[in-house]
């Protein structure tokens, strides 16, 4: 029997560390042993070798129990106060509005074309796009509209690139200049390594069928890495540019923290202008303050909610939470929805720790039942255990609908169906696992991608942001392929390095069903289901939320449903699989995408990873496809490919940087403790 109605997913990944000149130069912060919580342990079921098709609830009780890393934050950002700035906070703010001035200047009197490309891509670089959105806009249109004649490869690129990330179409054929009669790359271009750096990030911008950018993509790559590999051949900052960019192309990173490694590398850029480096670092400095009173004020929340809820066995991730939401949105006037999304990934993973490492299958029904009933009345069908937890969850979606303005309601209100989506999901995969089933590889991808929780967090984007969240934007975030792409990249990537409230509690659930029933799902119900309980929609539609009329109705809509927050629920999906994978198998995880591939196909574990990066590259397609599509709901686009990013952040190099967090650490304290420098 095919049980693919429902998904789940935790939220878990790996950046990169900064390098020194970057980083911060301070001893490890630690919890203070007297403020820091106990350890969390998880309890994990251990499915017996037995061939019934349904485990009984006495096999179920058959626990063994696991540590989950402590939180490496403990109390630091409730009890931090960052060491005083160079210069007072007043005096940094004029000094910035009179830079700001100065850029708008720059904007209005520039008028040859490559001097407007090299100013919008410095401006978005440097982090500061966001102080000048309109005057971005404007340019790029005039860029478009206007004759281009370059046979510069580094110009044709940046053109190629910049258009494209706003959503103005640019044919392949603009690079055909740089081929010769067999449609090959000459070989004078393959000693430009700006040049070469430029097409590489440009070509990864490529939607469905656009072989010439694969081969650019190839062609860039060979070279790089051969010029890489000769010492010297590239001189800082170049080299460093490339190494980043050979790791992970410049569309996919994130921006917050490519702007510290660009702030400190853009003063050696021929041409570089100095008046943009100076108003990004007071800019950064200037966020960074912000950003830790909102650190200050969810730690106290979490502190609150953690001790009256009394779950030891929860991953204990505030820290890390906020810094998921603030890859998705840094900006000041962002704050509302970022705190609204950063506590629903909270309440999101308290949920999957409870259907996933310690209810039982029983348990977990029970737990989807209230959830879908959603009403106070429903505290009664749940153990002892759970029932404050359940009292917190309504509450909380009740402050979120009373911090929002009265038009942005119906936001809450599909976030909360959201959760209850994905819980039906997280229980779908439960039933897998009870019932033993084994999905194809084609039904775990479809489960797998609805607990991925993109769809769920996409929505939750929209949230309190006014009317810059148009209703078609709205419509397009809540049922996309691009968000769908966004939650099988998740999967994907979290299957890789593991191998291992209402719409949300009910994916739950059926995980915890699987599970209960020992059913073993193909790889095509596990995919479904799995990137349903990613999480993607439920969060995206939370993002969503605070953002007033920044954020119309049909964009919100658009953030709840499109294919595209489905694509970034299956990208998020594979790569917490890859991760779970390299990571290793408790006996109690329902069966990944990995190993649904590796059962269905009978071929090794490589080849299975292989085909699982295969298909996150295609969901990066859709996703890219989405900003020529839907142009006109672009801000909405940007968010849940933003999500998308945040997901390479997480996951990066196959690890789960959110439960293992001690990756995180240093990139953390890069941008929330440590300061730019100033030097005027």
């Amino acid at each position: 029997m095919s049980n693919m109605s429902q998904v789940t997913s935790s939220m878990v990944g790996a950046p990169g560390i900064l390098p020194a000149h970057v980083r911060p130069s301070m001893a490890k912060i630690a919890p203070s042993p007297s403020t820091s919580r106990p350890r969390s342990w998880a309890i994990v079921r251990v499915a017996k070798d037995v061939s019934p098709s349904l485990v009984s609830d006495d096999d179920i009780a058959h626990e063994k129990a696991f540590s989950y890393e402590p939180s490496v934050w403990g109390d630091f950002f409730i009890n931090y106060g960052p060491q005083p700035l160079q210069s007072s906070e007043e005096w940094m703010r004029w000094r910035a509005d009179k830079l700001k001035e100065n850029v708008r200047t720059l904007f209005r009197t520039s008028s040859d074309v490559v001097a407007k490309m090299n100013l919008v891509d410095a401006v978005q670089h440097l982090g500061i796009g966001h102080l000048f959105e309109d005057e971005i806009s404007h340019t790029l249109r005039h860029i478009h509209r206007s004759e281009f004649t370059s046979s510069n490869l580094h110009e044709v690129a940046l053109r190629f690139r910049l258009l494209r990330e706003h959503g103005l179409w640019v044919s392949p054929d603009a690079f055909n200049k740089f081929k010769g009669d067999d449609g090959t790359f000459i070989d004078e271009v393959a000693n430009e390594p700006r040049g070469l750096l430029s097409l590489y990030n440009a070509a990864y911008l490529l939607v469905h069928d656009e072989p010439e950018l694969e081969e650019a993509i190839s062609f860039s790559r060979h070279h790089l890495t051969s010029m890489m590999l000769q010492g010297n051949y590239l001189k800082h900052p170049l080299v460093d540019q490339v190494s980043r960019a050979l790791h992970l192309p410049l569309a996919r990173t994130c921006k917050r923290v490519e702007a510290l490694y660009y702030i400190s590398e853009y003063q050696q850029e021929e041409r570089h202008i100095p008046i943009l480096l100076d108003l990004a670092k007071l800019d950064f400095n200037l966020l960074q303050g912000s950003h830790l009173k909102e650190l200050k004020a969810i730690s106290e929340w979490w502190k609150d909610l953690y001790g009256f809820i009394g779950l030891s066995y929860l991953r204990d991730r505030v820290v890390e939470s906020y810094t998921w939401s603030y890859t998705l949105f840094f900006e000041k006037d962002l704050a509302l929805t970022r705190m609204i999304c950063a506590k629903m990934i909270v309440l999101i993973v308290i949920m999957d720790d409870t259907y996933d490492a310690h209810a039982t299958i029983h348990e977990c029904r029970k737990l989807n039942e209230a959830i879908q009933r959603w009403d106070e009345s429903a505290i009664s069908l749940l153990p002892e255990y759970l029932k404050k937890f359940y009292i917190k969850l309504l509450n909380n979606f009740k402050e979120f609908e009373d911090q929002v303005a009265v038009n942005e309601k119906y936001r809450v209100a599909y976030a909360k169906k959201e959760f209850q989506k994905l819980s039906h999901y997280y229980l779908q995969e439960a039933e897998w696992l009870h019932q033993n089933h084994k999905p194809s590889f084609q039904e775990q991808v479809a489960l797998s991608t609805m607990t991925s929780t993109v769809q769920l967090v996409s929505v939750s984007t929209t949230v309190g942001r006014g009317d810059t969240i148009t209703k078609e934007a709205f419509q397009w975030t809540a049922s996309s392929t691009t968000v769908i792409a966004c939650a099988k990249i998740m999967r994907f990537m979290n299957d890789i390095a593991a191998f291992k409230f209402q719409k949300l509690s009910h994916y739950y659930l059926q995980e915890a069903e699987w599970l209960h029933q020992n059913h073993k799902p193909s790889f095509q119900e596990q995919v479904a289901l799995s990137t349903m309980t990613s999480t993607v929609q439920l969060v995206s539609v939370s993002t969503t939320v605070g953002r007033g009329d920044t954020i119309t109705k049909e964009a919100f809509q658009w953030t709840a449903s499109s294919t595209t927050v489905i694509a970034c629920a299956k990208i998020m999906r594979f790569m917490n699989d890859i991760a779970a994978f390299k990571r290793g198998k408790n006996k109690g995880d329902i069966a990944s995408t990995v190993e649904c591939y590796m059962n269905e196909h009978k071929v090794s574990s490589e080849v299975a990873l292989s085909k699982l990066s295969s298909l996150i590259e295609d969901e990066w397609r859709t996703m890219n496809q989405a900003f020529y599509e839907h142009h006109e709901i672009l801000p909405a686009v940007q968010r849940v490919v933003n999500f998308a990013v945040s997901i390479m952040f997480f996951y990066d190099k196959r690890k789960d940087a959110y439960t293992f967090s001690s990756h995180l650490e240093e990139i953390v304290k890069s941008l929330f403790v440590k300061p730019v420098e100033i030097n005027f």
